[in-house]
């Protein structure tokens, strides 16, 4: 092999390493530029709209250190309601969540149509189960009430009562 054809040898393959090097750290920018798209949305807080079918009252058996829990969303986020104390719930998977201020977790349970229809509660030693309650639906927990004389009546009742005046 002469000279010449060393050098057009050793030439040919830098050129195809170079060629490798730069393939393969584009192929791994867009590796991860796909997984980190997968990654992200899935730590993002979940829409309000989707925490709506959470919202309601839970009754836990008497006896229990709770015996009603209210579930509301304010300001975007899922809240535990209770006379102990209210704490935030921040997502975990999709029916499980973490009770903040008392560390500990909150997965809802669901029938066999997918409606949610219970709550069990873990904190510390503290194991609770509780059912939701029909009485308090999320469309009634989200109805706007008026406080007019001393008597609670809701902007529907107030609508019936003035087409009967007039």
């Amino acid at each position: 092999m002469n000279q010449y054809s060393r050098q057009n040898c050793k030439s040919k393959g830098r050129q195809f390493y170079n060629l490798i090097k730069n393939n393969m750290t584009k192929l791994l920018l867009i590796i991860f530029a796909i997984t980190t798209s997968f990654i992200l949305p899935a730590q993002q807080s979940p829409k309000p709209d989707s925490l709506k079918e959470y919202v309601g009252k839970y009754k836990f058996p008497e006896g229990s250190d709770v015996t009603e829990i209210r579930i509301v969303v304010e300001n975007g986020a899922l809240w535990a309601k209770s006379d102990k104390g209210d704490s935030e719930l921040r997502r975990i998977e999709k029916d499980t969540f973490e009770v903040v201020t008392y560390t500990g977790t909150a997965t809802f349970k669901r029938d066999e149509k997918g409606k949610v229809n219970g709550l069990h509660i873990a904190v510390g030693d503290l194991v609770m189960d509780g059912k939701k309650s029909e009485e308090d639906s999320p469309q009634e927990a989200n109805k706007e009430w008026i406080q007019y004389k001393g008597s609670i009546i809701s902007p529907t009742s107030v609508c019936l009562q003035f087409l009967m005046i007039v």
